[in-house]
């Protein structure tokens, strides 16, 4: 039986709000960002940025930055390296830089790192009903 249009559209929102709910927990709740970048990468087709704790020269407050020259997702410490936000947040400029040109905006970044956490405290709601 073959699913109808908006059938499929659901499923599909379906699937992408799980992902990110998983993504989340990965991150905040396994404490594995390295397996959760793994996971952004294989689902976006990007090439996997370096990870790093501490910020590049030049960069004081901010508790995560994207360098694009060097591929590479800087995290203030080791404390923000489990915080979702911060890491899904800097991985969203690595996903916007395309053949070198930026094509985000901080808003769009927050917005995307909103949208996972939206979806994993969803994923985790919809499971806990579940059980009463």
């Amino acid at each position: 039986m073959a699913l109808s249009r908006s059938q499929s559209g659901r499923k599909n929102r379906f699937e992408e709000a799980e992902f990110q709910g998983n993504i989340v927990r990965l991150i905040a709740i396994e404490r594995k960002p390295e397996k959760a970048l793994d996971a952004l990468c294989a689902h976006y087709r990007v090439e996997r940025p370096i990870l790093r704790i501490g910020l590049p020269r030049g960069e004081k407050r901010a508790l995560g930055c994207y360098v694009r020259r060097e591929r590479a997702i800087y995290i203030s410490s080791e404390d923000y390296l489990f915080d979702p936000y911060v890491l899904i947040h800097e991985f969203y400029h690595h996903l916007r830089h395309v053949d070198g040109k930026h094509r985000g905006t901080e808003r769009h970044a927050r917005d995307f790192a909103l949208s996972f956490l939206r979806n994993a405290q969803r994923t985790v709601a919809s499971r806990s009903d579940g059980l009463n």
